[in-house]
C-alpha cells in the first residue's frame, strides 16, 4: 500500500482543525452571546421613522 503524499496529511490536518475548531467555538460562543444578550450589551437595532407625509 503507497504512503499519502505530504500534501494530502497536510489537507487531512486542517480538515480535522477545521472541524473540531468549529465544533469547539459553538460551546464557546453561545454561552458569551448569552451573557452579552442578558446585561443588554448587544447593540439594538434603531427604528429611524419615516418623515410625515412619505
Amino acid at each position: 500500500m503507497a504512503r499519502p503524499s505530504r500534501s494530502t496529511d497536510f489537507a487531512l490536518a486542517l480538515l480535522i482543525g477545521l472541524a473540531v475548531g468549529t465544533y469547539s467555538s459553538m460551546f464557546t460562543a453561545t454561552p458569551l452571546a448569552i451573557e452579552l444578550h442578558k446585561t443588554h450589551i448587544v447593540a439594538r437595532p434603531v427604528l429611524i421613522a419615516s418623515p410625515p407625509g412619505a
